[in-house]
């Protein structure tokens, strides 16, 4: 007799979500001969199908398990799955398995095609649990089946390990469908809804996405977060907390995990192969030589005690592969590239298939088990891990082991060599980590360690740390009598140097500076301070720091020529040594230059050639990267490319993802610009609350404090809040004497800005006065742009009219050169109405030259439209509003719209025509096409008029 469930359709469990882009998937596929879901456990493949067949008409469903390995069993079970499929179709074939009158399956399938040819539509037939079945025969007959089975028939198989069934003739001929745990895996949005849906709540994206990358979409940790939360009743307000304690206390509610992985994994599994994943679970990159050495030392050391401990043989365990546990479905995965492929490559002959790695919970669970079970074990298998990596080249992987390992002698030689090639790569977490396992005793004799603990301080900021590494060292080395030989002392003052810089103190880093460069003999290096990767010694490091930070002393005093001469230089040293830290500096410099004298397009360019340095040498992460983001959307803004700026400064908050929240401080300055340029206020306040709670948490260059407070003084402007100005003023001092570099020329340009705003015009005149003449003096082109436009402001309002038109020529004039469009806009209705008095007066039109004029004339255009009543803007306040919403539609949350598409659909509400936005947000009549269509798909609508009623039920949930 037959178990019923066996055969029957699973109903898909109440608490999912429906998978939709693997279901257009399947069925952009579903007439494939074989359609395979193959991924470990708990990664939905059952769940997905049957959401999926619920839209299907013939299907047949069989759920296996070991007792399936007997062929009659299997034979009767299948034909029982494909009699429901075809509604009792094939009664020959059931006659023929009832009575048990065939000679193989291969003869039963047979006859099985002969009443399929006869059935009409499409069939499919679920193998669920394939990697249960382990009988060669009932493989044979399945690769029987796919072989001559008719056209119509398609064979759905579940399996967590790869089945041997001729899989590679099948993909060759392009007729299979393949998803496997990469396929399977929850994507950010997914998770989103899916967490949302569980909890009842609106979570933004940012607050699931770390959690969706910590489990790697696996769905089951998902859900086990969701148990977790229910069972302890975990309040709706209290989600957000819970989901950040996942990723860092629980793992994922520890007892449900591990619960979870040894039940369904681990558990199962022969007692060999549980010791070589526990062996193994040390590693982020496997190999099987790595992994066969780990495992030896366990079995060799101590021998006769551990192998009865253990109790199974040596030979056993050598039997096991990678390649073999990946085939179970054991959360072993390849991995698709190594960063040091090349130097393995060179050792081993391996090639990047070669590598492997662990599901990261899985791997966590495996070290539990690992402590557990073969604690003596640990140190040693981290040290021959190490030692390892050390002889085939890949010193990364070979320092993560020795600091696990209490071994200070392997951790020094291993920095020794190659510490300082981390430093340049920016490897700053690891080089921390590496430091506080050694103490101050330990290091006293290797001097370029000290001083790289120092720089490491530096780059993270820690100022006051380094000067406290540097006087500690030079205690301990006067108390043991050693004395540091000029060049050591050069580079110790190129350090100093550079934190003078950092801290403002541009008099004491020229000093510095110089002295560095003075006792830095490149011909004479000190043995202790080379370093041994010969990509670049620390004594020519530190000519490379102390050469750029005289160009950043030019740059302070305003002497702009000799700033880029000092970059130029410093850039041609950095390069020819890959300092890419340097490099990228030295490029971010000379940008900021350029665009201080108003040469923006060269700044642009310079800007390009430092993204494709980033690309070329993969510093995607660097903190510099985001940097340079910020100033090309410093740049973008100013050139009145507001959605371009936007992105730019997105992606330099991407880049800080992963650093501390005060990084973030100048793009978020420019995000709030962004929003005071578009008229949105409130958007723009949300940003600057931000702003405002990050300044006082932290000590701020003044170029950073100055950008904010641009920001936060324009946003008081647009306001009229007057009170808020005043109070700022108060704490605000101004520095006129020292107004010939940008830095200072911003926050002097606030100061007057915001003093025009409170009515105090005599003490704004004089300042701006005094910043005309330095902006001019030192060839501030682009700061001499800012001050003519405010002056316009200043002598509107104390009604000098003929004066502002003068000053607006000037300033109009210097924009034909700078390419300034925001700074202008900004200003809103007062500019407008300055623009109409020039350009209406033929007078002053007779003066104008031709490029001003047709300047003056884009401006007044664009202002224009800025002040068109009756636009809906979907800003980021209201799309966060909108979909933070109970109500928000759910196609939403699945397929988002991008922020140029929530404006296309707030101008499409508005009344505007196709024309209208093309000429509103300045792009062409196919990008714009695009766009619409995109919205169309994403909100599944197929007219504009559909279009607007959405977007008017939309703004209904304000």
């Amino acid at each position: 007799m037959l178990i019923p469930s066996k055969t029957t359709k699973p109903l898909a469990p109440a608490n999912t979500i429906t998978r939709q882009r693997l279901i257009e998937l399947l069925e952009s596929k579903k007439r494939s001969d074989l359609i395979l879901l193959q991924a470990p456990a708990g990664f939905g493949k059952t769940t997905l199908i049957s959401q999926w067949v619920k839209t299907l008409n013939q299907i047949g469903w069989y759920a296996l398990d070991e007792s399936d390995n007997q062929v009659e069993q299997f034979a009767s079970y299948f034909i029982s799955a494909i009699i429901d499929a075809t509604q009792g179709a094939i009664n020959k074939t059931a006659a023929l398995v009832t009575k048990h009158q065939y000679a193989s399956l291969n003869a039963l399938f047979a006859q099985l095609f002969v009443e399929l040819t006869e059935v009409s539509g499409p069939v499919y037939l679920v193998l669920d649990d394939y990697h249960l079945i382990t009988n060669d025969e009932i493989h044979g007959a399945i690769r029987f089946f796919l072989r001559h089975k008719p056209a119509h028939i398609t064979l759905v198989m579940l399996t967590r390990t790869s089945p041997p069934i001729g899989i590679a003739k099948l993909r060759v001929r392009g007729t299979l469908l393949e998803l496997t745990h990469q396929q399977l895996a929850f994507t950010p949005e997914e998770t989103t809804l899916f967490l949302n849906q569980q909890f009842q709540t609106n979570l933004p994206i940012s607050s699931i996405k770390p959690v969706c990358d910590s489990v790697d979409g696996w769905p089951t940790a998902l859900q086990l977060i969701a148990i977790k939360a229910q069972t302890e009743q975990i309040s709706i307000d209290k989600i957000e907390t819970h989901l950040s304690n996942a990723l860092v206390d629980s793992p994922i509610g520890e007892t449900y995990l591990s619960d979870y992985l040894y039940e369904e994994v681990f558990e199962p599994l022969a007692s060999e192969i549980k010791h070589y994943l526990m062996c193994a679970s040390i590693l982020t990159v496997m190999s099987n030589e790595l992994c066969k050495r780990l495992v030896t030392v366990t079995l060799t050391d101590n021998k006769e005690k551990n192998q009865a401990r253990i109790g199974y043989q040596a030979e056993l365990i050598s039997s096991i592969s990678l390649e073999s546990l990946e085939q179970q479905g054991l959360f072993i995965y390849r991995k698709a590239s190594y960063e040091d492929k090349n130097a393995t490559q060179k050792q081993t002959g391996m090639n990047e298939t070669d590598w492997f790695g662990f599901h990261p919970l899985f791997a966590s669970f495996l070290q539990k088990q690992a402590i557990k079970r073969i604690p003596d074990f640990i140190e040693q298998l981290h040290i021959i891990a190490a030692q390892f990596w050390l002889e085939i080249n890949v010193p990364l992987e070979a320092i993560m082991h020795a600091k696990q390992a209490a071994e200070p002698e392997l951790l020094i030689t291993i920095m020794q060599e190659h510490a300082w090639d981390f430093f340049h790569k920016s490897k700053l977490t690891l080089l921390e980590s590496c430091f506080k396992r050694l103490s101050p005793s330990e290091l006293i004799g290797y001097s370029d360690l000290v001083l790289l603990n120092a720089w490491l301080a530096q780059s993270q900021h820690r100022y006051d740390t380094v000067g406290q590494i540097l006087n500690e060292a030079d205690a301990k080395r006067k108390e043991l009598g050693i004395q540091l030989d000029k060049q050591a002392q050069g580079c110790v003052d190129a350090l100093r140097a550079q934190v003078a810089i950092n801290l403002g103190e541009v008099k004491l880093a020229r000093k510095f500076a110089h002295d560095a460069l003075e006792k830095l003999d490149i011909e004479l290096e000190h043995p202790n301070l080379i370093d041994k990767t010969g990509l670049i010694s620390l004594v020519t490091f530190s000519r490379i720091v102390s050469h750029s930070v005289i160009g950043e002393v030019y740059h302070c005093e305003g002497q702009l020529t000799a700033a880029l001469l000092s970059m130029q230089e410093t850039i041609v040293l950095a390069k020819k040594h890959q300092t890419h830290h340097y490099v990228l500096w030295s490029i971010i410099q000379q940008s900021e230059i350029l665009m201080a004298q108003g040469h923006l397009e060269l700044a642009y360019d310079l800007q390009t050639a430092g993204f494709e340095y980033i690309h070329e040498f993969y510093l995607e992460q660097l903190p510099l990267h985001e940097f340079l983001l910020r100033i090309r959307a410093q740049l973008l803004l100013s050139l009145g490319k507001i959605d371009e700026a936007e992105s730019a400064a997105r992606q330099g908050l991407l880049v800080l993802s992963h650093y501390q929240p005060q990084k973030q401080l100048q793009c978020l300055a420019i995000l709030a610009r962004c929003g005071l340029v578009r008229g949105a206020l409130n958007h723009a306040q949300t940003i600057l609350l931000r702003c405002e709670s990050l300044i006082q948490s932290d000590f701020y260059h003044q170029d950073w404090v100055h950008n904010v407070d641009k920001a936060r003084v324009i946003f008081w402007q647009l306001s009229q809040n007057t009170i808020a100005a005043n109070n700022w003023l108060l704490n605000q001092t101004t520095f006129i004497e020292k107004a010939g570099n940008h830095f200072t020329q911003g926050q002097s340009q606030n100061i007057v800005r915001a003093m025009i705003l409170v009515g105090k015009y005599e003490e704004a005149n004089t300042i701006l006065d005094e910043l005309l003449n330095f902006a001019s003096k030192n060839k501030l082109v682009s700061d001499l742009n800012r001050n003519y436009i405010l002056q316009v402001l200043l002598y509107y309002k104390t009604g000098q009219v003929e004066l502002a038109k003068q000053s607006l020529i000037y300033a109009l004039e210097l924009g034909v050169k700078t390419g300034f469009r925001s700074e202008f806009i900004i200003e809103g209705e007062l500019m407008l109405e300055m623009l109409n008095s020039i350009t209406q007066t033929s007078n002053s039109m007779k003066i104008i030259e031709k490029d001003t004029q047709t300047f003056a004339l884009s401006l007044k255009i664009k202002l224009e439209e800025t002040f068109t009543p009756d636009i809906v803007q979907f800003d980021e306040t209201l799309v966060e509003m909108i979909l933070s919403h109970r109500n928000v539609p759910e196609i939403l949350l699945i397929s988002p719209l991008t922020i140029r598409e929530w404006q296309v659909l707030g101008l499409i509400y508005s009344g505007l025509s196709n024309d209208d936005i093309c000429n509103k947000i300045e792009v062409a009549m196919t990008t714009l096409k695009t766009h619409i269509r995109n919205i169309y798909q994403k909100i599944n609508v197929s007219h504009r008029a559909e279009a607007i009623s959405f977007a008017e039920n939309l703004l209904k949930l304000k």
